[in-house]
């Protein structure tokens, strides 16, 4: 049970789906996104819990990197939003 910036930092092998539902803090999540983002291989996908309440951090980090074009939403269920990292 380690946060992501250390856990991704000792990373070798590229990452096809990636679950995030830690810390909600919008900090914590952005930091989750920044750690993990350079193993995603290209398309891969990253689902996010409790990512649809406008009071946790999920939701406006997902927004942010939507709109900064690093990743585009494919699916919303229930609380989480599924993402794929987008070919650069």
């Amino acid at each position: 049970n380690l946060p992501s910036r250390v856990a991704a930092a000792g990373w070798e092998k590229p990452v096809g789906l990636l679950w995030i539902d830690g810390d909600h803090r919008y900090e914590s999540v952005k930091q989750d996104l920044e750690s993990w983002e350079p193993h995603l291989a290209p398309g891969a996908l990253v689902a996010l819990h409790d990512s649809t309440d406008p009071n946790l951090g999920p939701l406006q980090a997902i927004q942010e990197s939507v709109d900064a074009g690093r990743f585009e939403q494919l699916d919303l269920v229930r609380s989480i939003t599924l993402l794929r990292r987008r070919e650069r």
